[in-house]
């Protein structure tokens, strides 16, 4: 008994220290990315640098290439579509999407001074999209939820808090009840969970304990 677990800890510990190697691309940092589940997977990673493409590889990493169609400034998230493989969205002050694998991008206004941080899409019915973001009203940002029902074209906004001062970090939906909706946040120093019901229309803040933070 000794034996086998002393074996299985010092696998344990194989694993748990085991080396990287860097796949590339190089070049420069990477903000985000997103694996589309062909077969091999296909790996998208977006700049930091405003106006590159994104760079994709569909062999494991050993070969990297631009993804097509430059963007206008990097993403901060990027999601793929649920059952479409060469379908994806991302989002900055604009909401984009590109249905032809990255050759090219359409953007879609989520209205004026308005930024999203994050994207939920609906497994059952990926037409109605969730992004979290911000929107200024005109005396202070305040944190936002918004609401696609064809697919990014249109938006409807939605105040989550009244607090001035918050930092919206991510956004999830319940994949059986889709009618569930979180984001997560920090308002106020302490880190919550927004989470709503009824599709978006209505949210309650949920705290989380005072030692959480980052709620990614």
């Amino acid at each position: 008994m000794k034996t086998v677990l002393g074996t299985a800890l010092a696998i344990l510990a194989a694993v748990a220290f085991a080396d990287w190697t860097s796949i590339g691309p190089e070049g420069g940092p990477m903000y985000c990315g997103a694996v589309v589940p062909t077969n091999p997977p296909t790996v998208y990673v977006a700049s930091t640098s405003s106006g590159m493409p994104l760079l994709k590889t569909t062999d494991g990493g050993e070969s990297w290439q631009p993804a097509g169609a430059a963007m206008s400034s990097y993403p901060y998230v990027l999601v793929p579509h649920p059952n479409d493989t060469n379908t994806l969205y991302g989002v900055y002050s604009t909401f984009c999407r590109t249905t032809d694998a990255g050759a090219s991008w359409s953007q879609f206004s989520f209205g004026s001074n308005t930024y999203g941080q994050d994207i939920a899409i609906n497994p059952l019915n990926p037409e109605v999209i969730y992004v979290a973001g911000y929107k200024y009203d005109g005396s202070a940002w305040r944190m936002t939820s918004l609401k696609s029902t064809n697919g990014g074209q249109a938006w409807t906004p939605t105040q989550l808090d009244t607090f001035p001062t918050t930092t919206v970090y991510s956004a999830a939906i319940d994949p059986v009840d889709t009618s569930v909706i979180y984001v997560g946040a920090y308002v106020d120093t302490f880190s919550v969970v927004y989470k709503s019901t009824n599709c978006g229309a209505t949210w309650e803040r949920r705290a989380l304990p005072g030692n959480l933070y980052y709620v990614y």
